[in-house]
């Protein structure tokens, strides 16, 4: 066909190229390909930092504070207290007070240990007693470990054995049903600390707490053993003491003697004169009972109490028994047989309390303890748990976006052939 009027080309366009035109702009809209694989990557990556914050990181990071510097406070009674020359009890005026000062101090710690220092200065009755221990604590487990770190009163001769146990911190997530070894450091030894139940809210430190219960009665350690005797508590007891205490039981020593000097010979005489002259040595055990309050996240102690913690004493009756083959020939006289019961009595009779105390942590140190333990709970279920999910979340979200949204191939438009362009016909010329 010729041009039309005006030189306009009147034949229909070819429409592959317009179909084309329309598929290029057919999926504006739509992610590309680049972009939904990079939500798909990141949502991916983001997954992946999730599980090494929970499992990685959050390990590394909580653990026992190397910044610690802390005070806690006490109060009570002493109750009872003998006088430690005599053993004979002597019970105070009502009321006689008792301030505990405890301070808790990490002198030195690397990644995996802290060594911590802890300081108890106790007044009573006009007297001032300071003890001091030191720990070296696994900053993960809480448990206190054996070493040269581990020991009492400033001196490395002093070693104590605390055996992976608990002392200044249970471990991370206390539980509410699992029983735990706690350490007495006066007495050198280990006892159970039993849950009393499940986490409930204590008044005191108005926090939320599991409490536990210990009880414990053990001889002293030897360097304990030693700071009693600088308080003044004797080693042994007098043998004016120790006739005093076998008159109280009626045994005359004078008597005993006198009735035995013409039934024994010489040596024997000698040997049951030599031993009821000597001092009678004296031994002491620590006994504690009480309750502490543990915050269950950080396992760390925000509320003590005792309701009765002290030193007892009862004599040591080792030489005694030396007598027995002496004295069992005459064991049908009268002051044999008195003298036989006093030292059963003795024997079988509970350990004298020379120091009886209780006390309770003050409500102010209380709160400032489970304020401290309230803020690294925060910080841990940070690290524990929330970051986790909430990257764990939004890679995940980003992979299913990056999923439902990717490109998808389109079904092509086929091209429409142009129809052929008409020939003239050609005049035809007659015959």
């Amino acid at each position: 066909m010729p041009p039309g009027p005006g030189g306009a080309d009147l034949r229909p366009w070819p429409l592959s190229g317009a179909v084309s035109r329309l598929g290029a702009h057919s999926d504006r809209g739509f992610p590309s390909m680049r972009r939904t694989r990079a939500m798909i990557g990141i949502g991916i990556a983001l997954v992946v930092i999730a599980a090494g914050v929970r499992f990685i990181a959050a390990p590394a990071f909580i653990r026992f504070p190397l910044g610690i510097d802390r005070h806690y406070t006490y109060t009570g009674d002493v109750t009872t207290i003998a006088n430690p020359l005599t053993l004979a009890p002597v019970t105070l005026p009502s009321g006689a007070p008792l301030t505990i000062d405890r301070q808790i101090k990490v002198v030195s710690g690397s990644y995996s240990t802290a060594v911590v220092q802890e300081t108890d200065t106790l007044k009573f009755a006009g007297r001032s007693s300071t003890e001091t221990y030191q720990y070296a604590l696994d900053r993960r487990s809480m448990k206190m470990q054996n070493g040269s770190d581990t020991y009492a009163f400033g001196n490395p001769a002093n070693a104590m054995h605390v055996n992976s146990s608990y002392r200044v911190n249970l471990p991370l997530g206390a539980s509410s049903s699992s029983t735990y070894q706690g350490f007495t450091p006066q007495s050198d030894s280990l006892s159970p600390l039993r849950p009393q139940g499940a986490a409930h809210h204590d008044p005191v430190s108005d926090s939320t707490v599991i409490t536990y219960a210990f009880s414990t009665d053990h001889p002293v350690a030897p360097y304990y053993l030693a700071h009693l005797h600088s308080m003044g508590f004797p080693a042994s007891l007098s043998p004016a003491a120790a006739a005093a205490d076998l008159r109280a039981h009626g045994v005359d020593v004078g008597g005993l003697l006198g009735s035995l000097r013409a039934r024994l010979t010489p040596g024997q005489l000698a040997t049951l004169t030599a031993i009821l002259a000597k001092p009678v040595p004296l031994n002491y055990t620590y006994f504690a009972k009480g309750t502490v309050g543990v915050d269950p996240t950080t396992g760390a102690v925000v509320n003590s109490t005792a309701s009765r913690e002290g030193v007892a004493v009862s004599p040591n009756l080792a030489a005694y028994a030396s007598l027995a083959p002496i004295l069992s020939r005459l064991s049908g006289l009268p002051a044999v047989q008195s003298f036989g019961k006093a030292l059963q009595g003795f024997a079988s009779a509970p350990a004298i309390p020379v120091l009886t105390f209780n006390y309770a942590q003050t409500s102010a140190s209380a709160r400032s303890a489970a304020s401290d333990a309230s803020s690294q709970a925060t910080m841990i279920s940070l690290l524990d748990w929330w970051l986790p999910i909430g990257l764990a979340a939004l890679g995940v979200i980003l992979i299913i976006v990056g999923w439902f949204t990717r490109p998808r191939k389109r079904p092509q438009v086929a091209a429409a052939k142009p129809s052929p362009t008409p020939q003239p016909e050609e005049p035809k010329l007659p015959v």
